[in-house]
């Protein structure tokens, strides 16, 4: 009798095991499912971010593409126009390098390529173009020296000078203050002589200024 009570407590165990050992399997194979469903999900809405990012970027790029064109465009047709006369000619050398009334004592020629214009010691002299200096030095003939480089086959002379305010490198604007009028060097009296030269050519100043 005790025999077939352990033998009917087995069964009744094994069988018990047995059921929850498949429901078990069914349960964790249905968690995998799900996981893998999860898992596709999330890559499918990280793939959609992405492409979204992707195409939010590319239409940034775009955007600021456009900007930068426009603005191009636009600073192409100033530069056309105003900015492009004012620009060209802060280039070249068409104003009086003294602004007071001057006289002319000596006037270019072939053995004196410039012009002495007589001022009183100390008369402002300016850059009669914008440049950079090229040389500013003293000169046993020409004295206290200075040469602007204009960028475009233009130099400009200022010599006889009595101080200088700029040193060689520094770039100055057209109608900035260069020095005053003196006698040192070669001089037998205070004046500026300036010369004007253009793609190795002396030229007259006079006929060339406005």
């Amino acid at each position: 009798m005790r025999n077939k009570i352990c033998c009917y407590l087995l069964i009744i165990v094994l069988l018990t095991g047995t059921i929850f050992f498949f429901d078990y399997v069914k349960i964790k194979r249905k968690l995998d499912r799900l996981i893998i469903a999860q898992t596709s999900e999330l890559m499918k809405n990280s793939e959609s971010k992405k492409i979204t990012w992707k195409k939010t970027e590319n239409q940034k790029n775009k955007d600021l593409e456009k900007i930068l064109e426009d603005y191009i465009l636009k600073e192409k047709e100033y530069l056309t126009t105003e900015h492009e006369k004012i620009v060209k000619n802060r280039f070249i050398p068409d104003i009086m390098p003294i602004s007071i009334s001057i006289v002319i004592s000596q006037k270019f020629g072939e053995k004196h390529p410039g012009v002495d214009l007589v001022a009183p010691s100390g008369t402002e002299i300016m850059a009669t173009a914008a440049g950079k200096v090229k040389i500013s030095d003293f000169d046993e003939y020409f004295g206290n020296l200075i040469i602007l480089e204009h960028f475009n086959g233009y130099y400009t002379y200022y010599a006889h000078l009595e101080e200088v305010s700029k040193k060689k490198g520094e770039f100055v604007e057209k109608g900035e203050l260069l020095g005053k009028v003196g006698s040192t060097g070669f001089s037998s009296g205070p004046h500026l002589h300036y010369s004007i030269q253009k793609d190795g050519k002396f030229i007259d100043p006079i006929s060339f200024i406005k």
